[in-house]
This record gives structure tokens, sequence and C-alpha cells, in this order.
């Protein structure tokens, strides 16, 4: 039966990960847990577990593993909070114990939503220079909530001249276009910045005052 106690036979390292042990109960193996667990709540061969303290060990191993899972993905790149929720699940995680990961790692300050927010628009606009539009969809798609949307493009554009930005693009990419004939010069650059979201009046200034002067 599920609900009957069981008694740990053997406990193995395992050789390919010294900091995870198989336990074996009644003689089979039944599954691995982190050597840290087996050492928090001492356990040894010979000791009988009932259901309830199986069921503790498994959940506790689930928290171990989604930790470590999520500590390997913020190691390559900060990570909004929804983003690496979603890739937990889509290992295999229950929500319930990733919600208190995710609480854990909120709570170290190696989760911020703000923070990412800020460093990812940084990121994006050094790379390629976009409009406001853009950006708050690029930061929509990192699962960042509304609000903070709403606060880093403030602060960000704050700081930016959008039409510095929409002519540093153009400047970029001007080579491309320098085979075309005006009008379709024009075309294609307002179509560059309107994909970039930048608004009309933006790209109505770069046309005026950049292209035409070209």
């Amino acid at each position: 039966m599920e609900d009957a106690a069981r008694t740990i036979t053997k406990i193995e390292l395992q050789r390919k990960n010294r900091n995870k042990a198989s336990i074996f109960l009644d003689g089979e193996y039944a599954f691995s847990l982190g050597v840290d667990i087996v050492s928090r709540h001492g356990l040894k061969a010979g000791e009988t577990l009932p259901a309830p303290r199986l069921a503790l060990l498994q959940r506790e191993e689930e928290r171990r593993q989604i930790k470590e899972r999520a500590y390997r993905y913020l190691s390559y790149r900060a990570h909004s909070e929804k983003e690496l929720q979603q890739k937990l699940e889509r290992s295999g995680f229950g929500q319930e114990p990733i919600a208190e990961v995710l609480a854990e790692l909120k709570a170290n300050r190696l989760l911020n939503d703000d923070e990412f927010a800020r460093s990812f628009a940084r990121s994006k606009l050094a790379k390629k220079p976009m409009g406001e539009r853009r950006l708050r969809q690029e930061l929509w798609k990192k699962g960042v909530d509304k609000e903070i949307i709403d606060a880093t493009v403030s602060e960000i554009y704050a700081d930016a001249d959008q039409l510095e930005l929409a002519r540093t693009l153009v400047a970029r990419t001007a080579p491309r276009y320098k085979h075309l004939e005006p009008q379709r010069r024009a075309r294609r650059v307002r179509d560059l910045l309107l994909r970039q979201g930048f608004s009309w009046e933006i790209v109505r200034q770069v046309l005026e005052f950049d292209v035409d002067a070209e």
C-alpha cells in the first residue's frame, strides 16, 4: 500500500553526481535526494519512514531541484519572475513548489522585476535603438507587469531623446538604402522606424530633416 511505512535499506552516493544519494526502500531503489537533505534529516539505513515523512522528503527534493535549475538559468542572464516561472513549469515542476522557490529568490533579491526591466531596456536600446511602443512590447513579452513597464519606459525615455535614437538607427542602416531612389528610400526608413516602435511624429521628423537632406 502507498500509505504504508517503508524502511531504508541502503543510501548510496551517486557516481556521476556526488551531491545526490540514491535511496533504497525495502531492498529496491525508490528515489534520489540531495545529500544536504539526507544530512539534515539524519537519514540512515534501517530507519523506517512513515508515508507522510516520505512525502515530505520528496517535496524537499523537488524544491531543491527547482532551486538548482533556477540558479542555473539566472547564472546565464537575468530573468523576469514570469519568464523564470514559465521555464521551470516547462521543466515539469509543480506550480506550488515553484512559487515557494520564486518567493525565496525575491526575498534574497536574486529576482527583481524592477531591476530586470531597467537593465533589459537599457541593453535593448544600446544594441538597437527603438521607440517607446516597441520597448513596451519587448518588456511585455518577458512577462513584466504593466505597472513596472510604465515606470521603466518613463524612466528610460526621460534620459533618452527618441528623435536622436531614431536618427541613430537610420544612420546605422543607411548603407542598405543608399542605392534606392528617394521615394523608395523614404518608405524603407518609415517602415523600419515604425517596426521599431517610433511614433508617427518622430518618423515624420526623421523623414523631413534627415532623409530629405540626403
